[in-house]
């Protein structure tokens, strides 16, 4: 339940300290933890080890105005059981959701073909990273993320870590159709932040797509690492156009001065 209201319902709010979480189940053999999901993040977890669990939670932390939440059960024989969720409006948050159009990103081809320009000089063809950054308005933040290699045969592995947020997505560009089956090995996220990748580099720009929503008029902490077999550089780094030198281990850091309003 949620503030008592049973799962599967509708819960809104005019006034919003906190929520109350509870709930209660059995299980078939021991449960080994009990977790608390709200937004697609894991808030709370719970250990158990026994086959019949109470929980009882207090979110106090509560930043936008539309949230859900639901619990899920892990025993210690691997099977996993979810409730339904509780969708939980409350109005006097302000409004921070992300809206996607589409589950299959495209980037600009402007922004494509800028990066190709730089990437490719006197046709000799680069191994290039290149990393571009939008602000929406005081707290919606995009990164998009390019990588296309030189010799063939090369892989490119790399990590997002973001800081300073509430909620954020990334959707893959152009990742290699005959491998999204095993999702696992080419692109993960943890759920709190890291994002890591390891694709096989093409001749086609490959990335990602990030979008970010921050406290409002607070802007988040971005790191990029991408390495080529795991453990080179890229030949070419360019960030919105300017070609620079990343960090060490192919480090790139954004914050507020790379983040130019639209």
């Amino acid at each position: 339940m949620v503030n008592e209201r049973f799962m599967g319902g509708e819960l809104t709010l005019e006034k919003t300290e906190s929520v109350r979480i509870e709930g209660w189940a059995e299980g078939t053999d021991r449960i080994e933890r009990i977790e608390l999901i709200k937004n697609n993040r894991v808030i709370h977890v719970e250990p158990a080890d026994r086959r019949e669990v109470r929980f009882h939670f207090e979110d106090e932390r509560i930043n936008e105005r539309y949230n859900y939440y639901y619990l899920r059960l892990i025993q210690v024989d691997g099977k996993m059981a979810w409730s339904s969720p509780v969708w939980v409006t409350c109005l006097d948050k302000p409004d921070l959701s992300i809206h996607l159009t589409s589950t299959s990103e495209k980037f600009p081809k402007s922004q494509v073909d800028e990066a190709r320009r730089l990437i490719l000089s006197r046709g000799r063809t680069y191994e290039g990273l290149a990393i571009l950054t939008e602000r929406e308005d005081s707290c919606k933040f995009k990164v998009r993320v390019l990588f296309r290699r030189g010799v063939r045969g090369r892989w490119c592995s790399g990590k997002i870590r973001i800081y300073n947020y509430i909620r954020y997505s990334a959707l893959p560009f152009n990742f290699s159709p005959h491998r999204i089956d095993d999702v696992s090995d080419l692109f993960t996220d943890d759920g709190y932040g890291t994002l890591e990748w390891f694709v096989n580099l093409s001749e086609e720009f490959k990335g990602l797509s990030l979008y970010v929503v921050s406290p409002i008029d607070e802007v988040p902490k971005i790191e990029v690492k991408a390495l080529i077999d795991d453990s080179l550089p890229f030949e070419k780094t360019i960030l919105n156009g300017e070609i620079i030198r990343p960090h060490e281990n192919g480090k790139v850091v954004l914050n507020e001065e790379h983040f130019r309003r639209l």
